[in-house]
């Protein structure tokens, strides 16, 4: 799905609608020393403070609480970054700063569900602004297409279902009832 969203977010950037990201609030954070192997970055604010990074190779997290979690665009696995301001100063794969395998797994998934939230919720609004026949198009476009353009709310919104209650019961906690 990663891979899918990263696609797509690459055709947000040109779309004919213009930059949806930065429609979106994000801030687009060009090569310090450009290079043809450095493209820009983006960066969001968080509601509660935080940031997110998103890169064609992937995204991180570095949330108002929790563990800075990077999620590559090939690799499912949250992985952890000991140095979360460093990710600022990434614009290709080679800059990442050390990261890891989480060995907490519950924290470092959580934070990848907060990111994979946002990614809902900008899917979602992605639709509102430009209809679905956009993400239709973006996904026509993609020949490793895993759903078809008007199932990417559904597809993360069931993704963050299931992560939660996935990492709810790794935990032994339950979901409180106002949020069932």
């Amino acid at each position: 799905m990663m891979n899918q969203q990263c696609w797509c977010w690459g055709h947000d950037i040109s779309s004919p609608y213009g930059n949806l990201l930065l429609h979106h609030g994000a801030v687009r954070v060009p090569p310090i020393v450009a290079h043809p192997s450095r493209k820009s970055a983006y960066h969001v604010k968080l509601e509660r403070g935080g940031w997110i990074g998103l890169w064609g190779f992937g995204m991180a997290i570095a949330p108002p609480s929790g563990l800075a979690v990077l999620l590559l665009r090939f690799n499912a696995r949250p992985l952890t970054v000991a140095e979360p301001a460093a990710l600022r100063a990434v614009w290709a794969a080679t800059d990442l700063p050390t990261y890891a395998a989480a060995t907490n797994a519950a924290p470092a998934w959580w934070s990848a569900l907060t990111a994979f939230r946002w990614v809902a919720s900008y899917e979602r609004w992605v639709v509102e602004q430009t209809g679905v026949s956009w993400r239709e198009e973006c996904a026509a476009d993609f020949e490793e297409s895993v759903v078809p353009g008007e199932g990417m709310v559904d597809a993360w919104s069931s993704i963050n279902r299931r992560l939660e209650h996935a990492i709810l019961t790794a935990v032994g906690a339950r979901r409180p009832a106002a949020l069932r």
